[in-house]
């Protein structure tokens, strides 16, 4: 717990200097800001992996550090992203009397632009002079509201808009916590991407986010009327979430139909005019046809093409990725309504799908863009299936690796692109681990499963001696019983039974599970007991050895099958395969025997074996290089 309040201040500290002590200019306080992310990012890992820490952590703690994380950034002014100028601007116009998406910058008469650039700089400041202004209704009242704010106040629209941004987070940390554990949210709150693009440079994704949270929350507690009106008024924040809204729709009923239309009426309601659904979707089509940016898939295509071909095709293949992406969309929306209600995915799950899908087809990908999948996260965490947990994290990485991207624009390129790169594999290796555990590959995994139980046994018959016709036979570590299936069906075999500290079975046969140390059966109860790949994941072999020995009778076997090694770079790759493959099959429930793999060599466990009063009576051995096995018939 010290660890983890040690590396909490030093972020706080990271931060802080940023904020108030960095070098001034935008090089030197990126490095202190990518430094505290760095710092965030091993806070928030160690709070992940401290077992026990997810529910000793208490809510006033989680709020302390959210309140002390976000504080120290917000004096930060608009060092990463010049975007906050225009937020500040639209606010100013709006305050002015005239509408934001009126006027471009430059177009606006002189009169109001003097009231609006109050002093003088902010017009020079803006990336986009000539462009409409693109955000949404929900974005400019929070605009205007600051800007009012300031008015009053006297002091800068950007840092009471931040302001807002935090004090509605912090509640609804507080909201999360009650309906999610508070190791979870923590993954959320304490996130340095978050803490950098909310607190620090304010991006209008804040808005999404505290939408989402809002809606997802009331969701969970079963206020359908509210988790609709909160997610209708965050998706219009960023405009991408609104794809999320016809899957709320069919699932809650008419009512919530009402609620949507009703938010989105009152949102835009006092920008009834025509000209600004046409400004904002010109300046839309230019930012889509200009801009692109980490956008790995789109990027690695085209450059494939140009390496191919030698032609450029970025202004087909963006269309082409976006028509691909609406149309994986409307499949996605048909596959829902056919579906069983029972059936469906939880709603977190699907808007990570379709918030990720976009991430992986558009051309921009800002690392504020992010936000988006990002705080889906926590929900699906709590209710997706093994696949989309898996994926969820996957973007949680992928957000920590993007503050990297960053250095795209300090002009530090060579971290931009290690970066980019990084976080594009990392989205990729998750995606993989996800299909991997998906239904049609554990599908897959199962047959393959049960090819191999049947090849196992077919081995261990080949050694047994001729005469040994096993008819009580116990698969000791059975996994997924597939060793014992194949026993009971090809061979005289009638008394069958399966055990493990785990239960994985997968067929009819009896199982029990068991502590590791005393088996529930008699003395000399079997005349065959199998160890097929066992003994290294044992806390203590011999004490599974002497079970086995105790529950076989005196002319019975006992067979054991084990990975083997005859150097230390074999050992090395044995426990790398071994963590990967149960992984794979065990769901997580075998991840208490990485820490303690026994492996061994032949001459080892031959000498383990007679410690324990068993005799080796036959052998055999199979592999050579990548997976060396060996088989033993032992006899008490």
């Amino acid at each position: 717990m010290w660890a983890l309040l040690g590396l909490l201040c030093c972020q706080i500290g990271a931060f802080s200097a940023a904020a108030w002590f960095g070098d001034p200019t935008v090089q030197g306080r990126a490095a202190w800001l990518l430094t505290g992310c760095v710092v965030g990012g091993g806070l928030v890992l160690a709070a992940g992996h401290q077992r026990g820490w997810w529910t000793s952590l208490s809510v006033p703690g989680l709020l302390v550090g959210s309140l002390a994380l976000r504080l120290v950034m917000l004096p930060l002014g608009p060092t990463l992203s010049d975007d906050a100028y225009r937020y500040v601007w639209d606010g100013r116009v709006a305050v002015a009397g005239e509408s934001p998406y009126a006027y471009t910058p430059e177009s606006l008469p002189e009169t109001d632009r003097v009231r609006v650039d109050q002093d003088g700089h902010l017009f020079d400041k803006l990336n986009s002079p000539s462009y409409f202004s693109v955000y949404p209704p929900p974005s400019q009242y929070a605009f205007s509201l600051s800007a009012r704010l300031s008015q009053c106040l006297g002091l800068s629209t950007f840092v009471l808009y931040k302001a807002l941004l935090i004090g509605v987070e912090l509640f609804l940390f507080l909201w999360l916590a009650s309906v999610l554990s508070t190791g979870v949210v923590v993954l959320l709150a304490w996130h340095p991407l978050l803490i950098l693009e909310v607190a620090g440079q304010g991006h209008t994704e804040g808005l999404w986010l505290l939408g989402a949270m809002a809606g997802f929350a009331a969701l969970r507690r079963g206020h359908v009327l509210s988790g609709s009106a909160f997610l209708t008024v965050g998706a219009w924040a960023k405009l991408v979430p609104l794809l999320l809204l016809p899957y709320l729709l069919w699932r809650k009923g008419g009512r919530s139909l009402l609620v949507c239309l009703a938010t989105s009426v009152l949102l835009w309601l006092p920008f009834l005019d025509p000209a600004p659904f046409s400004n904002i979707a010109t300046s839309l089509r230019l930012y889509v046809q200009l801009f692109e940016f980490n956008a790995g898939p789109y990027l690695l295509l085209k450059q494939a093409w140009l390496a191919v071909a030698g032609t450029d095709i970025s202004k087909t293949l963006g269309p082409a990725l976006s028509v691909a992406f609406l149309l994986g969309v409307a499949l996605s929306c048909v596959r829902d309504l056919r579906l069983p209600v029972e059936r469906r995915p939880p709603l977190a799950s699907v808007g990570l799908v379709l918030l990720g899908g976009y991430l992986l087809c558009t051309t921009t990908v800002h690392p504020w863009y992010v936000l988006m999948p990002l705080v889906l996260c926590p929900f699906v965490w709590a209710s997706g299936s093994r696949a989309m947990r898996r994926w969820a994290w996957g973007w949680w990485w992928f957000g920590l690796i993007a503050v990297g991207t960053y250095g795209f624009y300090v002009e530090q390129q060579a971290l931009a692109v290690v970066a980019g790169i990084a976080g594009w594999l990392v989205v990729l290796a998750t995606s993989l681990a996800a299909v991997a555990v998906s239904t049609p590959a554990q599908r897959l995994l199962t047959t393959i499963l049960q090819r191999r139980g049947r090849t196992k046994w077919a081995w261990i018959r080949s050694v047994l001696p001729t005469m040994h016709a096993p008819r009580s036979l116990l698969d000791l570590g059975a996994g997924e019983g597939w060793v014992g299936w194949a026993a009971a069906s090809h061979s005289a075999a009638e008394d069958v039974h399966l055990a493990d500290v785990v239960d994985l079975n997968q067929t009819p046969l009896p199982h029990v599970r068991y502590d590791g140390e005393q088996l529930p059966f008699d003395p000399a109860r079997f005349d065959t007991v199998l160890l097929v790949f066992v003994l290294h994941h044992a806390h203590d072999p011999e004490a599974v050895l002497r079970e086995a020995r105790r529950v076989v009778d005196g002319n019975g076997y006992v067979v054991v099958i084990e990975s083997v090694y005859s150097n230390r770079f074999n050992h090395a790759l044995l426990r790398f395969l071994d963590i990967q493959a149960n992984r794979l099959r065990g769901g997580g429930e075998m991840m208490e025997q990485e820490e303690h793999l026994a492996f061994d060599t032949v001459e080892g466990w031959r000498e383990r074996f007679a410690c324990e009063g068993l005799h080796v009576v036959a052998e055999s051995a199979r592999g050579r290089w990548i997976h060396r096995q060996h088989l033993f018939v032992l006899q008490p």
